[in-house]
């Protein structure tokens, strides 16, 4: 079979740091030569891999791909889990059409891809490493009811280190009801699958319920729980009766390991508008034990990621039009709690906790999205900026002890380009994963910056 190669892009990518900000400090020239989806049957075509230590890769083919979520290998690679699109005939017209299936790549620790496999399935939302060194993908998993009517529901697989699967669970939702994994979290060889279910009204608003689903370490299901309702709230709804989302959670690793804490938003009481809300669930039953954790100001303000800390507190991160500099911006909350002497549970989550809260961002809309705590004691805030092009780049931000801006870097092209992950590496390297936007084309982007941010040692 000959060789097809599907596309090949041969560019110089510039990015010049804020210049479309009014704040320009410096600017990096980067010169990037990619070779994306070469294909064949047989043959094995010899690329110059690139070993430079700190890489700006972006990953996939003609069609588009999104970026979920990433994981390191025991090799110091990557597994990334996302979408991509494919090509298939409609039964109904007959014409061809995109078809958005699940997607997931290995790469060694300079970013190079090792290979890359398509699965049933909507996308690969979550990956984990399993205790006998396989993996673990959370995928949204299509249900068609109808040529008209279809929905997600939750679906866990296991892969072996060559994308070889290895079994499929899939988890029956309720109704036709779209069920959308956020997050995955394992615990003494236990799963938590945490997401929302998700319902659409007449007019597109969509209403959302925290949805976790527990298994062992085969996907046989131990337990499922809810939290917060599909239907509009009035001003006497109480609380786990409103739609309450979750974006991201973490398995408390100072309350002994029993409780998982998401981080999302919920309607406020007697209003139209969002808060961030903080969720502690026990792992026992899922039962949820503490939902007094809501922040906000007087507009909408939503959670997106939580990491515990270095002094048993938490440290959240989202977007807020409440306060900041106009438009929507990135804040970044620190909050500190008393701990329960018997079992570590922490005490009393509420707004009287904040250690200190910051905003960042522009005049534009600017989002939120990952932040992780530092091994010197500072954050790694990592969102979407909005530039003068009507498009967004990636804005990665170091924050002190105490949420003060140390410095701030940018990434991306003209046009949208969206942040998804940030990690600090063992060896203090930066790790970002995103989707950025190119020829009218999504591709992930991968990500390895030094200590400082930068591209270059």
């Amino acid at each position: 079979m000959k060789v097809i190669i599907k596309s090949v892009y041969i560019f110089i990518y510039i990015s010049i740091n804020n210049i479309q900000r009014k704040i320009m400090k410096n600017y990096h020239i980067f010169i990037f030569i990619i070779f994306i989806s070469i294909v064949s049957c047989k043959v094995t075509p010899k690329i110059a891999l690139d070993e430079s230590g700190t890489f700006y890769k972006m990953l996939g083919g003609a069609l588009d791909e999104k970026a979920h979520d990433v994981a390191e290998t025991a090799d110091g690679g990557f597994m990334i889990a996302g979408s991509t699109k494919i090509l298939v005939i409609d039964e109904a017209s007959g014409s061809e059409i995109e078809k958005e299936v699940t997607y997931v790549t290995k790469t060694d620790k300079f970013g190079n891809v090792i290979w890359k496999k398509q699965y049933p399935g909507q996308a690969a939302k979550a990956v984990l490493q399993a205790p006998d060194g396989n993996w673990f993908i959370g995928l949204d998993s299509l249900v068609v009811v109808s040529s008209t009517v279809s929905h997600t529901d939750y679906a866990l697989m296991k892969i072996d280190n060559n994308g070889n699967p290895l079994w499929v669970r899939k988890y029956n939702g309720v109704g036709t009801r779209s069920e959308v994994i956020k997050k995955m979290q394992m615990v003494e060889s236990e799963i938590y699958i945490v997401g929302n279910a998700v319902a659409k009204l007449i007019d597109e608003t969509e209403l959302n319920a925290v949805f976790i689903i527990a298994t062992n370490l085969d996907g046989v299901e131990r337990t499922r729980n809810e939290y917060g309702a599909l239907t509009i709230p009035t001003a006497n709804t109480p609380a786990d009766k409103r739609p309450t989302s979750a974006n991201s959670a973490i398995i408390d690793p100072v309350a002994s390991l029993k409780y998982l804490v998401s981080i999302g938003s919920t309607v406020k009481q007697g209003d139209d508008r969002i808060n961030s809300q903080l969720i502690v669930f026990s792992r026992e039953g899922i039962v949820p034990i503490d939902a007094g954790g809501e922040f906000g100001g007087g507009g909408d303000d939503v959670g997106e990621s939580i990491q515990p800390t270095r002094d048993n507190g938490y440290v959240i991160c989202g977007t807020t039009n409440s306060s900041g500099n106009g438009g929507k911006d990135m804040f970044a909350i620190k909050l500190t709690f008393p701990r329960d002497l018997q079992d570590g549970k922490p005490q009393a989550i509420n707004p009287t906790r904040i250690a200190w809260s910051k905003t960042f961002g522009g005049g534009g809309d600017d989002e939120g999205k990952s932040i992780y705590p530092t091994s010197d004691g500072g954050y790694l805030l990592l969102g979407n900026v909005a530039t003068t092009t009507a498009g967004t780049d990636i804005h990665l931000i170091k924050l002190d002890g105490l949420g003060n801006q140390v410095w701030e870097k940018f990434f991306g092209g003209t046009r949208n380009d969206q942040a998804k992950f940030v990690k600090e590496l063992s060896n203090g390297d930066i790790l970002i994963l995103g989707t950025i936007s190119f020829e009218n084309n999504d591709m992930i982007t991968l990500i390895r910056a030094n200590k400082n941010g930068e591209l270059v040692k």
